[in-house]
């Protein structure tokens, strides 16, 4: 009888061991893979998403640089200059290649290698359209270079900025997919570590008290895990906020505490007060976007440092939900986009600049040969459809080469300059001028009354005999010779000038400085 009982409690024994073995198996089991995951997911979240967003805006930084170093090739004279900056294109394209490399060698998904594919294939569609504008410099067509730069090359540069924030874009979501799984993760960890607890204590103490390690294990695993992630928002350079579903601030980074000025213990459970007054409508708007949505949601605005200050700011911002699909968090990045602004402005008067050398003489400042011919198409063509007539008067300075023989050519250039600035001041306010080549300018203009035209070009011509040019050696007197013409029909802008030239010929012959008129 005994020996049967003791054969009962060893069998209850053996079945409590192998109960006790099954849960530890289980239990082990169970807690090992989501350890197993959350780590996976942690070091996911580092060498995926910051990575390639880091990498990604960084490329866009060079690319930023890179085409203002192709309007400095288009800008500088010096041979020296357009070296240097060619070689910092160069420079600049190998940055932007190596953060591409960053982008392949990390970014996960094929929707992400499909956006990196994308970006590399632009970017190597740029070479041939950087290889174009450096040749038309060496040939010393910096007109069409800057064409180019202003046309083509901003255009393939705005693209290739899309391309970027793509790429950093799509990091961001992954970055949050995947803090969603950490979190479900730790939750199915806690419910799976306290089941298991509960069903030790009913078997066995020592079944407790093995399962009570286990779970202590797993938190302290758990733990480290939040220490990680506590360090990768500590490295974030942009400012960020986290703030409860209510609004309340429960976390800063160091980037926010340094541009902003308040610290975490001055506003925690608190709402920052840093929204401008001008502001607080399209924050709460896109705040209510947020919540409605739980998507991404992305807006410019400014904000109010702890000392009035006011920042342009990009604000970037995305959710946190719990297990049951609730908003538990709101994540919000602060970019600063004063610099971006100022970058913008500063292209915008650098093409304003490189519009109007792509226009205009380089020494005295009126329009080129080629404006002024475009000029000259235009109110042809407006001339013709509200069938008025145009004049055009082809001038020649009469023996400016003696001018620059006896005087210098820089004094030469003087008198070109001071030329135009009696021209300008004489003509009408809508009449057109410009440098045709060497000591040739051309005038149009438009609406012109025969009864008045050889009015016009006699002033012209005796304000120049009757005026002294300033040089820096000196007043020198010149004249000048004018060959003019009226359109007829549907005559071509060439027609016209080739019908001024004759005119201007058969002045010249005359004795100069007077009036030719074309037959």
């Amino acid at each position: 009888m005994i020996k049967a009982k003791q054969l009962n409690i060893m069998r209850y024994l053996m079945l409590g061991f192998c109960a006790l073995i099954s849960i530890f198996i289980l239990f082990s089991a169970f807690t090992l893979y989501d350890i197993h995951r959350v780590s996976n997911l942690s070091r996911t979240i580092y060498n995926h998403p910051l990575v390639v967003s880091n990498a990604a805006l960084q490329a866009d930084v060079y690319i930023t640089k890179m085409h203002r170093s192709m309007k400095d090739v288009v800008l500088f004279d010096s041979s020296s200059r357009i070296k240097q900056s060619i070689e910092a294109v160069n420079e600049e394209e190998e940055q932007v290649y190596r953060h591409l490399n960053i982008v392949k060698k990390n970014i996960l998904g094929e929707e992400g290698k499909a956006l990196e594919n994308e970006a590399r294939k632009l970017f190597d569609e740029w070479r041939p359209i950087r290889n174009k504008v450096i040749r038309l410099v060496h040939n010393d067509q910096r007109e069409n270079a800057a064409k180019i730069t202003i046309g083509d090359g901003a255009n393939h540069v705005a693209l290739l900025e899309v391309k970027m924030l793509g790429l950093t874009n799509y990091a961001l979501n992954k970055a949050s997919e995947f803090t969603h799984k950490t979190e479900r993760v730790y939750s199915r960890l806690k419910v799976t570590s306290i089941f298991f607890l509960l069903l030790g204590i009913f078997i066995s103490i020592l079944v407790a008290i093995f399962t009570l390690k286990k779970t202590r294990s797993a938190e302290i695993e758990l733990q480290d895990s939040k220490e990680r992630l506590k360090a990768i928002l500590f490295a974030i350079p942009d400012p960020l906020v986290i703030y409860s579903n209510q609004g309340e601030t429960e976390y800063l980074n160091p980037a926010f505490v340094k541009v902003f000025g308040w610290s975490l213990d001055e506003l925690r459970g608190k709402r920052i007060p840093f929204v401008p007054d001008d502001q607080k409508q399209i924050t709460s708007e896109k705040l209510k976007e947020l919540l409605g949505s739980g998507n991404n949601v992305q807006f410019e605005t400014k904000r109010l440092t702890k000392n009035g200050s006011s920042l342009d700011v990009i604000i970037s911002t995305s959710c946190i939900k719990n297990p049951n699909a609730e908003i538990s968090k709101l994540v919000v990045i602060l970019k600063d986009s004063t610099y971006q602004k100022q970058a913008k402005k500063e292209l915008e008067l650098l093409n304003f600049k490189l519009k109007h050398e792509a226009t205009h003489d380089p020494l005295t400042g009126a329009l080129n040969r080629r404006a002024i011919l475009d000029n000259l198409t235009k109110e042809l063509i407006r001339a013709k459809r509200r069938n008025t007539k145009i004049s055009i008067g082809l001038c020649d300075i009469d023996h400016f080469k003696l001018v620059n023989d006896k005087h210098g050519h820089q004094v030469g250039d003087d008198v070109l300059c001071s030329f135009v600035k009696v021209m300008q001041n004489t003509l009408r306010p809508y009449d057109i001028l410009g440098r045709y080549g060497g000591e040739e300018f051309l005038f149009v203009l438009p609406d012109a009354v025969v009864s008045a035209e050889k009015m016009i070009y006699e002033r012209l011509r005796a304000k120049i005999a009757g005026h002294k040019m300033i040089t820096r050696s000196g007043d020198v007197s010149i004249t000048i010779s004018i060959g003019i013409t009226s359109n007829r029909g549907d005559e071509t802008a060439d027609a016209m000038i080739a019908r001024a030239d004759v005119a201007l010929y058969r002045a010249k012959k005359n004795g100069r400085n007077q009036l030719g008129f074309a037959d």
